[in-house]
């Protein structure tokens, strides 16, 4: 896809879930009030006040989320026990002695890796967004650092208000979409590669402070024997604007 028609996707999209985030909002008032300036721009700026929490008398319903969140993280994905185990599908080489000791050798460098990165934060974010919106997503990649190196897991639980879907005739995941905003200077130190007006404002003094709607889509790619690349997913970052779109990333 290109960036013209992923903006083009993106706002079909916006405009169909127009009702479910005015009840989002509902949820975000009254049981998960610490997500309100996630619904509403204009509102990230320090001095800014909000004073939309005027009917929230009492913690009841925000504490009850988040003790059902605790609970759920507790009993799922505990951080102080081991909560994954590994077993093959050809259920006679489980009970050979060096399969079980390679397996249990497996899932001792998942669990480290797990509790070296920042998965029991993010975590807790994202049954916190279950329990409270019914509904939930959570980002597992690599963190950057030298290529052709393994530099861990990076684990992120981004909001509601960012994430869009298009689904498959299953009902699985066919592309995703995911609204954001940088200043230029953030733009050119994460993707590197920008346009060259991006480039000429990261180096003006708002290039600090201003902030540029960024569309960032992962799709599924169809192989072919033509295909350029063996990975199943695309990934492209469009920068959204009336006038135009344009291409900030691809990989």
């Amino acid at each position: 896809m290109n960036p013209n028609e992923i903006c083009n996707r993106y706002d079909r999209l916006v405009s169909e879930r127009k009702q479910l985030d005015y009840t989002y909002e509902l949820i975000e008032r009254f049981i998960m009030p610490g997500k309100g300036r996630f619904f509403q721009e204009g509102l990230d700026l320090e001095e800014s006040i909000d004073f939309r929490h005027r009917e929230l008398f009492d913690s009841t319903a925000p504490m009850a989320n988040t003790q059902l969140a605790a609970s759920v993280h507790g009993s799922i994905t505990s951080p102080v026990t081991t909560w994954h185990h590994l077993r093959f599908a050809q259920t006679d080489l489980n009970d050979l002695q060096t399969t079980s000791e390679w397996l249990e050798e497996c899932n001792l460098r998942i669990s480290r890796a797990i509790q070296e990165s920042n998965f029991s934060r993010e975590v807790n974010e994202f049954y916190q967004e279950a329990s409270g919106y019914g509904t939930a997503v959570i980002f597992h990649e690599e963190e950057d650092g030298p290529m052709n190196e393994w530099n861990g897991n990076v684990f992120k639980t981004p909001m509601q208000r960012e994430i869009f879907f298009e689904e498959d005739w299953n009902g699985r995941p066919l592309a995703t979409y995911r609204y954001r905003q940088y200043t230029p200077r953030q733009l050119v130190d994460n993707f590197g590669t920008v346009p060259q007006h991006v480039k000429e404002k990261a180096e003006q003094t708002d290039g600090v402070s201003e902030k540029m709607t960024v569309i960032h889509c992962i799709y599924k790619r169809r192989l072919g024997p033509d295909a350029t690349t063996s990975s199943p997913v695309t990934c492209c970052a469009g920068r959204a604007r009336r006038d135009r779109s344009s291409a900030i990333a691809r990989a």
